[in-house]
């Protein structure tokens, strides 16, 4: 390699650095464009004549240095452009000085005319600068046009171009002519559109699944969040959205459109302990619920997974032994349970009884999550049964799990026995997964989980879904993510996609996105960005840049939002409670209150034989409504962890002493070491509890939230069994007044230390 080619690492920073400052200077003229447009709308002295002084003390000399020209000499290039007055900005370019004395100085005593005359000329000028601004791209003019960007079978939003563009409409906005799978990345933050534009994106693979050449298994494998993934075969709710679709010459929802059909859906749910308690959308024509609940094998976690949860508590000298045990087991049965792991671990002499009890313990923690049981539970995954069926929607969710454990566990399970399953089949449908907030389970330095067990999962995860992103055609498996920033993702997650989807974001993103995607029109593509919502920018794998080598990406695109709802927490509260909201049909006639209504054939409207009115119902004559499982004849759901399958504590001390594993025994731990009975001394209950979470923390648990009553209840009740004697409340004087306190107990010299890390 010769040095011309060698970019040294100075070299690197200083091309960063210049790009930084040139975008710095563009960001700064469009701001000074936009504020001194504003003054002028607001026609007073004091804004003329601010306007007046950031004209010639800012914009125009940053326009100069921009374009490293003098301003006048723009005449020919922007002579067409209908703000461009020569003969006045020439004037004010000769006469600023004079411009800024009178706005501050003469304005309130000029005539009317002699106002008129600095006005318009202060407003030549800002009208000529922007024409210059637009012409060297540094702020776009209107777009003029609208071209329909489509996807894969459907219309995926409008591309706004301005007049010169000419790329085709419509356009492909995605295509997998270069590359067999995509690989989606949508970012942008809160509030912009992009979870509203994922779910245009799955849509489309949905509609041409539906199609002949094209067979898509959709599986939405992440939803953390109150359900927000459960709503794909309900009707468009949202007015905004609704209208969006209908400037885009679509119908407002799936209720009218011709050509699509909402998909067949399934919800899945981990069976966690007392998930039979929860209510859950329950249809009242089928008699049965929506949500089906689901276990997974002990025996489906891979070796990384299952050796970093039980490493979570040990040190690397044991880390040996720990592989060696599940080898062991593997060997031993195909299919075993958390018990059988912990039975091998108990047996082992060269592990001695303090990190038995601490593996073991991890266990019993997992176990008591309650979805881990054998392949031989009622409620395992069939995958060949779930992956074949392309006419249905999987949705996975970990909505109701109690625990970030449960759910990072969960998730890593659903995203390796895909790929497994995919690994080596000849199958030929493709399998899209959706990740939505992929930032919630992926693993990153500046993100981490403060407990142990979650940071290991984390860290299983990241290798998983490196493995997934790199060998994903192999597999036949597109990917459609979504985060709020592409850092919050691994380097080695996040430049492994090649479709990018862009809902405002910062220049070093941007920059970021070019690099990955080997483009280079960073400047170009940040001028379109705007933050309006619902409009994105998308680099990769369009088709006009794979045709055209210049075109390097399509911006800005007002995406179309789907045909089904879109959930919305304001209005919805969780994915659930709007099923059964929406899912609510007509009973009467909503113009006369009629209960003489027809229905129509798909359910869709309602007619009244009364006065004729036709009404739109959306729940298609639908009924669901929330149940307990618990509470339902005929449904047994299992969600306690079986007898046979629990895992009983490896003794309950440590090292043949007498202190509890905290590890295992928190409270006890806790009351052991920290707490002893002192007469006559009483301790403010929130000094023992912020102990008590430090102690905990310290200790791999999570701290406790002593604002729930429940955890109070919890901790109390606890704390007496470990306490010798009756435990009696009272109250102390503290600084920050009275407070609750237990009488005749103190903090030890260790209990001390562990609540003055809180800062008391």
């Amino acid at each position: 390699m010769s040095s011309d080619d060698h970019r040294t690492k100075v070299d690197f920073t200083v091309s960063k650095e210049s790009k930084r400052q040139y975008w710095d200077r563009e960001e700064r003229i469009e701001a000074l464009i936009e504020k001194c447009s504003r003054c002028l709308e607001h026609g007073t002295q004091e804004k003329y004549q601010f306007a007046a002084q950031k004209l010639a003390g800012e914009l125009g000399p940053l326009l100069e240095a921009h374009t490293s020209r003098h301003l006048l000499s723009f005449d020919e290039a922007v002579t067409d452009h209908e703000d461009w007055n020569f003969a006045t900005f020439a004037r004010w370019y000769d006469e600023q000085e004079s411009f800024i004395r009178f706005f501050r100085t003469e304005y309130l005593t000029a005539s009317q005319s002699r106002r008129e005359w600095y006005v318009d000329g202060l407003e030549a000028a800002l009208r000529s600068m922007t024409a210059i601004a637009e012409q060297s791209g540094i702020v776009h003019d209107a777009y003029a046009g609208r071209a329909d960007a489509v996807g894969f079978e459907m219309k995926l939003g409008e591309h706004l171009q301005d007049g010169e563009m000419d790329i085709g409409d419509p356009l492909e906005l995605v295509t997998d002519k270069q590359v067999d799978t995509l690989k989606w990345l949508v970012c942008g933050g809160t509030g912009l559109g992009k979870s509203t534009g994922t779910e245009r994106f799955i849509e489309d693979y949905l509609a041409a699944s539906q199609r002949p050449g094209r067979d898509y298994k959709v599986c939405d494998i992440l939803g953390m969040r109150q359900g927000e993934n459960w709503l794909p075969d309900v009707p468009q709710q949202q007015d905004d959205l609704r209208r969006v679709r209908e400037e885009h010459g679509l119908p407002p929802s799936f209720v009218d459109h011709d050509d699509y059909e909402p998909p067949e859906i399934e919800i899945l749910h981990p069976i966690t302990q007392g998930f039979s308690k929860h209510q859950l959308p329950f249809d009242v024509d089928a008699e049965e619920f929506v949500v089906r609940p689901f276990t997974v094998p002990a025996s489906a976690f891979r070796k990384p997974v299952m050796v970093s949860l039980l490493m979570s508590r040990l040190s690397e000298s044991e880390e040996a032994t720990i592989r060696e045990v599940y080898d062991d087991i593997e060997q031993a049965k195909d299919d075993w349970s958390l018990k059988d792991l912990a039975d091998e671990i108990a047996g082992r002499q060269e592990l001695s009884d303090k990190h038995k009890s601490k593996a073991i313990g991890v266990l019993r923690s997992l176990q008591n999550e309650g979805f881990i049981r054998t392949a031989a539970d009622q409620h395992t995954l069939d995958w060949d049964a779930v992956l074949s069926d392309t006419d249905t929607y999987s949705i996975f969710s970990q909505s109701l799990c109690d625990s970030d454990l449960s759910a990072l566990m969960t998730f890593a399970y659903l995203l390796d026995s895909i790929y497994r399953q995919r690994e080596n089949s000849n199958a030929d449908s493709e399998v899209v997964l959706v990740m939505r907030e992929l930032w919630e389970v992926m693993p990153h330095t500046r993100r981490r989980s403060f407990d142990a067990r979650e940071a290991a999962v984390q860290e299983a995860i990241g290798q998983i879904g490196m493995k997934v992103m790199r060998q994903n055609r192999h597999a036949g498996i597109h990917v459609v993510a979504d985060t709020q920033e592409p850092n919050d993702l691994l380097k080695s997650i996040r430049e492994l996609f090649n479709h990018y989807v862009v809902y405002s974001a910062n220049k070093d993103t941007i920059d970021d996105i070019f690099e990955w995607t080997q483009n280079n029109r960073t400047r170009s593509f940040w001028s379109t960005m705007t933050a309006k919502a619902g409009q994105a920018g998308v680099v990769g794998q369009a088709e006009p840049a794979i045709e055209n080598r210049d075109i390097e990406f399509i911006s800005p695109v007002e995406v179309t939002p789907p045909s089904h709802h879109h959930f919305d927490v304001k209005r919805d509260g969780t994915g659930w409670h709007a099923r059964a909201k929406y899912f609510t049909p007509l009973e009467v006639c909503p113009e006369c209150d009629s209960d003489a209504i027809e229905r129509s054939e798909d359910g869709y409207y309602v007619t009244c034989t009364e006065c004729g009115e036709r009404s739109l119902d959306g729940s298609g004559g639908r009924c669901e409504e929330l149940r307990r499982p618990a509470s339902t004849d005929a449904v047994h759901w299992q969600d306690e962890v079986p007898p046979e399958l629990e895992i009983d504590p490896f003794g309950e001390q440590v090292g043949g002493g007498t202190a509890p594993d905290p590890e295992t025994f928190p409270v006890r731990a806790f009351a052991y070491e920290c707490l002893t009975r002192a007469p006559g001394t009483n301790t403010a209950k929130k000094h023992i509890y912020a102990a008590f979470n430090e102690f905990a923390a310290d200790h791999g648990h999570d701290r406790w939230d002593f604002d729930s009553r429940s955890k109070l209840t919890e901790f109390g009740t606890a704390l007496k069994q470990h306490i010798e004697g009756s435990l009696k409340s009272t109250t102390v004087e503290t600084p920050e007044g009275d407070a609750k306190a237990y009488q005749d107990l103190r903090l030890t010299k260790i209990g001390t230390e562990y609540r003055d890390m809180t800062g008391r």
